[in-house]
Formats: structure tokens, sequence, C-alpha cells
């Protein structure tokens, strides 16, 4: 299983399926048949920004766990779709399967 970690509402936003693909620089190195954690942070709303490995957010929280997730070329459209501000050429589109939301 591997983790990934998401800026507040976007837990939220993909729990609710408001969020489907989530873009990214970079491949969660995932098959698709791995789970994936969602981890929510709050970088931005405590203005804490997270440089190296032994930085944490104290307040971040388990927002889902996922099953099987794909990975492809992100196009204009998933902008809208993952409720992202800009489109950026030659990001990645993550899309998971089933979302289990964790216990408040």
């Amino acid at each position: 299983m591997r983790a990934v970690s998401v800026a507040v509402p976007s837990g939220r936003w993909i729990v609710t399926g408001a969020a489907t693909p989530k873009a990214r620089r970079s491949a969660p190195g995932l098959r698709a048949d791995e789970d994936m954690l969602i981890l929510e942070n709050h970088i931005f709303e405590n203005h804490i920004f997270l440089r190296s490995d032994d930085e944490e957010d104290t307040d971040g929280r388990v927002a889902a766990l996922v099953h099987g997730v794909t990975v492809r070329p992100s196009v204009p459209a998933d902008r809208e779709a993952a409720c992202g501000r800009v489109f950026e050429h030659g990001w990645l589109a993550r899309t998971s399967g089933p979302c289990r939301q964790a216990s408040p």
C-alpha cells in the first residue's frame, strides 16, 4: 500500500467523487491492483510548506482508502474534473477505483 498527501479540501472531493482525476507531476508507482491511502493535509490553511521528508503536518488526517489507481497523461478537460485551477502540460492524471471514506 502507498499513501499520497493532498491539500484540504481535495481529500473530501476525492471521497465524494467531486474530483475524479488528480493531476500530479509524477506517477505514484502503484500497480492497478494496489490500495492507496489518501491523506488530507492543511499545509495551505496553516501556511506550512513541507520541503523535506522529516517535516510533517500534525493536523493531517486519513481521508480515504482507494483501490486500483491508473495513471495517464493529463488532458485539458482534467482540470475541471479534478477541481483544479490550471492545466499543466506534461502532468499525469491519476484516477482511482472504489473509494472508502475513513472514519472521522
